[in-house]
């Protein structure tokens, strides 16, 4: 007759599927006198059939039919995406072939006035457009001046902040050691 705890350790090996003949024997005559044992037995026997059952899932019906479906969704979506930003692209390098082009009549545009006189173009529209490079060479040279001022104005900034940044380290290196303030003490005394 073999002890409780010997039996837990063979329904272990039972469970492991590691069990000699005359080991399954020895648990199987426990068990049939101690219902304590009988009753883990039956608990992790139980466990592994559960275990051991084979059940096979069968996905519905409409589930290869719903999967192709949300991968076309999808590939649209990326599609969709992908034509976004292309034409975010297409957008901003139109605006800056045309800020180019505005640019460059601004800084040729006596030289350009005079080749449309040159050939015949239209006095009024000539002196239109010459008008309008006019006002963008205004306007551009405002917006240079601008951020020049800006650049020096942050650069002064960047300065200060450097400035601040190596005075909060300072500070923080040169603290004194104790919690006590030197100056403090030296007045108490």
């Amino acid at each position: 007759m073999i002890s409780c705890n010997s039996c837990n350790v063979l329904i272990t090996k039972y469970l492991d599927g590691n069990i000699s003949e005359k080991e399954q024997n020895q648990l199987m005559e426990h068990v049939s006198i101690c219902d304590l044992c009988k009753e883990e037995y039956t608990k992790y026997s139980l466990i592994l059939d559960i275990l051991n059952e084979k059940r096979e899932i069968e996905p519905p019906e409409t589930f290869e039919s719903e999967v192709m479906a949300k991968i076309q969704r999808i590939n649209l979506y990326a599609k969709k995406s992908r034509d976004k930003k292309f034409l975010k692209l297409y957008f901003a390098s139109s605006i800056l072939f045309t800020l180019a082009l505005i640019i460059a009549g601004a800084a040729f545009r006596e030289q350009l006035l005079a080749i449309f006189l040159y050939i015949n173009f239209p006095t009024k529209y000539a002196y239109g457009i010459y008008h309008f490079l006019e006002v963008s060479a205004v306007f551009f040279t405002m917006v240079k001046n601008v951020l020049i001022y800006l650049c020096v104005y942050i650069s002064e900034v960047y300065i200060i902040l450097i400035g601040l940044a190596v005075l909060a380290f300072l500070s923080k290196a040169y603290k004194p050691k104790n919690k006590k303030d030197k100056t403090v003490e030296l007045f108490q005394k």
